[in-house]
C-alpha cells in the first residue's frame, strides 16, 4: 500500500507535520517509517498506529489491540509461538472453525479475526460442556478429552463409541468440542487439557462461532 498516512487516520499531533504532507506521495510504509525516525526525537510510525489502537487487555503473553476492522493485533512479550503459524495456514486453506482465523504473523505478532469473550453463546456452550449428556455419565468435555466422541477430518463429522443419540444444543458442543480437541492437537499440535478449556479463554466470533482464543 503506498499512501501509508492520510489526514485523518491519526490526530495531528500525534505525526510529524511533514509526514502529513506526504499524503500524495508514492512513498511506501518502510519508506516513511525510516523517514520519520531519522528526525530526532521521533518514534517508528509503527509505533504511533498501535498507540491510536484501542488496547483489549493484556496477558502472560502480550497485548490485544483493537484495529477496528473485525481483526485484533495481539503483541507478543517473545516470540510469536509455532502454533500461530500452523494457525494461519490452516486459516489460507479455509479448515480452521472452533479457533480464532489467523490471517498475518509477524516475530512478535499475531492478527486474528476479534472475538468477544463473556457473551451469552460463550457461557451457554461451556455451562453445556461441564454437563453430562446422561445421568451417571461424565460432563461431555471429559467425554471428548478421554476420546469417547472425536472428529473425523476426512469423514467431516464427529464420531462415537458410545451407543445413544444426542440431540438439541448438546450435540452441537460435542461436536463443537470435538472439532475443537482436533484443531488444537492436530492443526497447531498441541495437547488439549481440561485448563485449556477454561470460560474465561472463550471467545464468540463475528459470524458465531464460539472460539477458543488462548490456548
Amino acid at each position: 500500500m503506498a499512501l501509508a498516512v492520510r489526514k485523518g487516520d491519526l490526530p495531528r499531533s500525534k505525526v510529524w507535520k511533514a509526514v502529513l504532507d506526504i499524503v500524495d506521495s508514492d512513498m511506501t510504509n518502510k519508506e516513511i517509517e525510516d523517514f520519520t525516525v531519522l528526525k530526532e526525537g521521533m518514534k517508528p510510525l509503527s509505533e504511533y498506529m498501535m498507540e491510536a489502537m484501542k488496547k483489549l487487555g493484556s496477558g502472560e503473553e502480550g497485548t490485544v489491540y483493537d484495529m477496528g476492522d473485525g481483526r485484533v493485533k495481539k503483541v507478543f512479550k517473545r516470540k510469536v509461538p509455532l502454533a500461530y503459524q500452523l494457525l494461519k495456514s490452516a486459516t489460507d486453506m479455509g479448515v480452521i472453525y472452533a479457533l480464532p482465523k489467523v490471517y498475518e504473523v509477524g516475530e512478535d505478532y499475531i492478527i486474528r479475526e476479534n472475538c468477544t469473550p463473556n457473551t451469552p453463546k460463550c457461557k451457554e456452550y461451556y455451562k453445556l460442556s461441564q454437563t453430562s449428556p446422561w445421568v451417571g455419565h461424565d460432563s461431555a468435555m471429559r467425554l471428548v478429552l478421554d476420546g469417547n466422541y472425536w472428529y473425523d477430518a476426512d469423514k467431516n463429522c464427529t464420531c462415537t463409541k458410545i451407543r445413544g443419540i444426542i440431540r438439541g444444543k448438546m450435540k452441537d458442543v460435542i461436536e463443537w468440542l470435538a472439532c475443537l480437541k482436533y484443531e488444537v492437537e492436530q492443526i497447531c499440535g498441541k495437547t488439549a487439557g481440561l485448563g485449556d478449556f477454561a470460560e474465561k479463554n472463550l471467545g464468540e466470533t463475528q459470524d458465531g462461532r464460539v472460539v477458543l482464543m488462548d490456548f
